[in-house]
This record gives structure tokens, sequence and C-alpha cells, in this order.
């Protein structure tokens, strides 16, 4: 029978608490894939607490993918790929490839090759660009300088494109690059009135500051708003210097293809919101389109992949609707580790789940420093608001600086006060709680 000393919980909840000690159960290896809980009633009865509560455990376990329910069987627990390595160990060929020397005079090596011939459900980007076709950097008009020269292209041209990928990413329209196709319904009851006296105060209390130029990166008042944040509400710990303000998704897409040489080579899923695939092949980087199954980017295509960078949605990803679960988490995790690659993790609508808490984001969960994170307020606050944020490892952003720091912020200074006075307050998180209530309702 688990045992858990309910009374040493603090001021977090007992299901809470009691979901937090069956998951490090589970991380640590003492609940072992496989394992069969206890029932809900004699596990209730053994801690002295309700069922309900119990069961509020389970079903935050077995919507994070730590569990699987068995058909009049019970709950068990599911296997995960956990990095093994720790963070200080060895860096390997491809990390060092990605963090290149500062002075940038170091040649970037190819990438990994595969442990295994890829084959045609791996995709890869080598056709020439166009709006449905993915492109490498070599396609591109001879006047953008070639970077990537000296990349192997045979490499590029070693696997075929995925038909049910290239179907998947030739089926661009209007709707696919309409940012409105991409967002959640925002309830009309938005509380106007609360966000108007912030809007005024700003403006009495902020006159100077407002007329000057904010700092590259946004001003430090939204940084340790949305740090603070991130901490209280997504169990997250970054640093204001690690967080990177920009307008919206779109443009910070932009920096995370900018932040790598170009020979580095871009995974994406197969099935991914179109404007991914643009601004990649805008910047005239090189990626593969990754095949999928039911729990995100396949085992296969990790493999095989040749990408140093892999681009994921793990909730709710546009347009398959796929959440990736614990376990695939992990295996994005042990893949980036296994290879000294980073992931780029765009945090789409995860804070409009339905579960008692947002999903656990890999950043969290990472312990490599290997995971770039990216979200918006444009989808949880209003369309109007282009406010987007990167959350940076920290040993990348001597890199960030060095590339990318002379780069102004997008955002303008009224805003990115409004905002921060607006999440400070607590505002935003009342507001995402509604909204989370109104989504359980329907």
């Amino acid at each position: 029978m688990l045992t858990y000393a309910m009374e040493h919980r603090g001021r977090q909840s007992k299901y809470a608490y009691l979901a937090a000690s069956i998951k490090q159960d589970i991380l640590s290896g003492a609940l072992k894939a496989g394992t069969r809980l206890p029932a809900k009633r004699p596990l209730a009865a053994h801690l002295g607490i309700s069922v309900v509560t119990v069961e509020a455990a389970y079903g935050q376990l077995l919507d994070e993918g730590y569990l699987e329910a068995r058909n009049r069987s019970g709950f068990y627990v599911n296997p995960l790929c956990l990095p093994t390595a720790h963070p200080a160990a060895e860096i390997r060929s491809g990390e060092r490839s990605l963090l290149a020397d500062a002075s940038g005079q170091s040649a970037l090596c190819s990438p990994p090759a595969p442990s295994a011939s890829p084959d045609a459900s791996t995709p890869v980007s080598s056709a020439s660009p166009d709006a449905s076709a993915p492109v490498s950097s070599a396609s591109l008009d001879a006047s953008v300088p070639d970077a990537s020269a000296s990349l192997d292209t045979s490499a590029l041209d070693a696997a075929s494109l995925d038909a049910s990928a290239l179907d998947a990413s030739a089926s661009l329209d209007a709707s696919a690059l309409d940012a409105s196709a991409h967002s959640p319904a925002i309830p009309p009851d938005f509380p106007i009135t609360p966000f108007l006296r912030i809007v005024r105060d700003v403006l009495n209390d902020y006159r100077d500051q407002l007329l000057q130029r904010p700092p590259n990166a946004g001003i430090p008042e939204l940084r340790m708003a949305i740090s603070d944040y991130l901490k209280r509400y997504r169990g997250m710990k970054a640093k204001p210097e690690q967080i990177i303000i920009g307008s919206g998704s779109e443009y910070l897409y932009g920096f995370v293809a900018q932040l790598f040489d170009r020979q580095v080579i871009y995974g994406i899923e197969g099935q991914s919101y179109e404007k991914i695939r643009l601004v990649y092949s805008a910047y005239a980087r090189p990626y593969e389109l990754l095949p999928m199954d039911r729990f995100g980017v396949s085992s296969e295509g990790l493999e095989h992949s040749r990408a140093l960078v892999l681009h994921v949605t793990p909730f709710h990803s546009y347009p398959t609707g796929i959440t990736a679960p614990a376990g695939k988490r992990y295996e994005y995790l042990a893949w980036a580790k296994e290879r000294g690659a980073f992931l780029v993790e765009d945090d789409f609508e995860s804070e409009f789940s339905v579960q008692r808490k947002p999903l656990e984001t890999m950043y969290a969960m990472d312990q490599t420093d290997s995971v770039i994170y990216l979200n918006t307020f444009t989808r949880s606050i209003a369309p109007s608001m282009r406010v987007g944020y990167m959350v940076l490892p920290e040993r990348l952003l001597p890199r960030y600086r060095q590339k990318l720091g002379f780069y102004s912020c997008t955002v303008p200074s009224l805003d990115q006060y409004v905002l921060a006075e607006y999440i400070a307050q607590g505002h935003f998180e009342k507001r995402l709680n509604h909204i989370r209530r109104l989504q359980h309702q329907t």
C-alpha cells in the first residue's frame, strides 16, 4: 500500500500533494512501469482522506500521462523514457556544433548521422521554396548569403518526403494562415473595467518611462511579472533575464531560426501550425517534417531524424489536437540529451486545459537546460494583445546576446507596462481560471 505523510503537504491541496508524491515515486523508479496502483477506496482509507481526493489525484496523473486506466482492472504506471545523463555530463559533438565559439569563427559541424538509414517515413526538407513544400537553405536565391554551402546536401536528399506529411503541408489555404484559425474562442465577457483602470493608472504613473525606448529584451517589470507567474502558476523556474518579449509567436519563431547557424536542421511536426514551417523557410533554415503518431512525433521519426532543434507543440497540437502524454514528453527530453540537441516548446493554449491544473511543461520537467519555451498572450487575453515571450535556457543567453541582442523590442512600452500590472495584480490568473471553468462546463 502506498504511504505518504499527508500532514507534511503544507499549503498544497491534498489531491495535489498525493499526485505529486505518486509522480515522484514514478520518476524515481520506486513505482515501475506496469505497476498497478491501489484501488481508490482502500488507499483513501489507508491515508485518511476522501475517495474524491484519491480520484482527483489519479485523474491528474492520468491526464498528464503518468498513469493508464484499464477497464475493470484499475490504474497502472505508464512507461517513461527518462533522460539518464546528468546536466553536467560530457557535451556531445552535436551540442558542440550548436553552441559554436562565441567569436563565430568556427564552422558548424554537420548534424550527427542517425542510427539507421532514414526511409520514406522520415520527411526531409529538400524541395524548392514554394507554398506547399519544405525548403532547404541551399535552394534559395543566390543573393542570400548561403552559410550552409558546406553542408552535405546529399544528406538532405537521403530520404523521400512522407506522402501524408506532404499532403498535410500542401493543403495550405487562407484559413491555415489566418491566426484566428489557430486561436481558441475568446469568451465575450472580457472584464474590461479592471483593464481600463490599469491603462489609466499606467498613463499616470509611468509618464516618463512611456516616452523612453524600452530595453531590447522587454521592460524589467513585465519580465519579472512573467517570471513570477510562471513559477506560481506553471511550476517553471525562469529568471527575468531569461525572458525575451516580442510581438507574437511568429516574431519569436524568427529568433529561434536565427539563434543557431544555418547548417542546423530543425525538426517540425509533420502536421503543425503552418506558420512554423513558413518562418523557417523565410530564414532559409533546413528542416524535416517528422511523422506523427497518436502521441506526437513518432519514436521512429525521432530516431531517424538528423535535426538538432526539435520544434513541438506538446499540448493540443494544431491541427491534429494531439496532446503528448508524460511518456512522450520525457522521450523528447531524452532525445535532446542523447544528441546534445534543443527542444522548442511551443506552448499553444495549454493554459486552457480543463484539468485541475495546467499541463506540466517540458521546460519544468527538463534537467539539462535544453528547452526553449514559447508562449503568447494573444490567445489567453485577446487577439489584439500581440505580445509573446520566449524563455531561453541559461546556457543560450550569451549566444542570444551576441547574435540577436541588437534587435529592438517590438512591443510598445504602454502595452508592456499595462500587461505587467495586469499580471502582477492577479487579473491574468483570474482570467485563465474563468475561461477554464467555462470550458469545463461545456
